[in-house]
């Protein structure tokens, strides 16, 4: 394959618009003929567009396959099985002898564990360390970025999640930010929304909801996310509406095969919601 191509491929995986990766390197003009063959660009503007993404050189070989670490996860997240998960986990520590740590693929399943099902792990604070020094140093995220960010919420203090705030608005700056990406974003911006709730800030908690923006049409579930914390907040400042609208939203879950969901948002929130 071209490795005009090949880039372009590595670019969109991390969901980075033409104009985020070229920066001051080149012209988007230029970058765009050269994904698509039509030119070619000198090998120090390459060097400087390759480190910018932080790409791996190693993802250029032709005979590397796509990690299947993505779908896996997310069929174990979404079938709700700690099992799969350590499964994952433990695959990794054999992958990644003496540091996996330093794999953004273990530090997800690892954080993910801490999160939803702490009985199965002992907090590791190495790797929410490292997970942190991570997202600070990258200046694209990928999908896993914005994963690990959302997981974070729920495990560090609010100092940092404020400080995730800030990286997360600076991956959405750019007016033409893909919807996929603003989708990731406001994931994390719900769940960042509902951790201000429930340590009582719930004026905070509305500020960092209205950071949520859309291009296009978004998700359904992301929307709908946004909305149920909109509701679980309100509800908790004692907005007399609020839980008729939550009943509501509740019973859309359901309907769309997605109750399971609507509870694992509704987990974290404040006091003991009954359905």
């Amino acid at each position: 394959m071209h490795i005009g191509r090949r880039f372009k491929e590595l670019r969109k995986q991390r969901n980075v618009t033409l104009s985020e990766a070229v920066g001051n390197e080149c012209s988007v003009a230029a970058l765009s003929k050269f994904e698509n063959e039509l030119s070619e660009i000198s090998s120090e503007t390459f060097i400087h567009l390759v480190n910018r993404l932080h790409i791996d050189w190693r993802e250029f070989q032709s005979d590397k396959k796509p990690a299947p670490f993505l779908p896996r996860y997310q069929q174990a997240v979404d079938q709700e099985s700690p099992y799969q998960l350590l499964s994952l986990q433990y695959e990794l520590v054999a992958t990644h002898k003496g540091n996996p740590e330093n794999n953004i693929a273990y530090c997800i399943v690892q954080l993910t564990l801490m999160r939803d099902y702490p009985a199965t792990t002992t907090p590791n604070h190495l790797v929410k360390k490292q997970a942190v020094d991570y997202l600070i140093r990258v200046d694209h995220w990928n999908q896993e970025g914005f994963i690990m960010a959302t997981l974070l919420v729920g495990l560090v203090p609010l100092s940092v999640v404020d400080l995730l705030i800030q990286h997360v608005l600076y991956q959405i700056e750019s007016a033409d930010t893909p919807q996929s990406k603003l989708d990731l974003a406001n994931t994390f911006i719900a769940d960042a929304a509902l951790r201000e709730s429930r340590e009582g800030n719930i004026e905070n908690a509305k500020k960092i909801l209205l950071l949520s923006r859309q291009n296009t049409l978004p998700d359904l579930l992301v929307a709908t996310h946004l909305k149920y914390v909109d509701c679980l907040i309100r509800q908790q400042a004692g907005d007399p509406h609020a839980s008729g609208q939550l009943t509501q939203l509740r019973h859309f879950m359901n309907m769309i095969n997605a109750g399971k969901i609507a509870k694992r948002w509704e987990k974290a929130a404040p006091g003991d919601p009954t359905f």
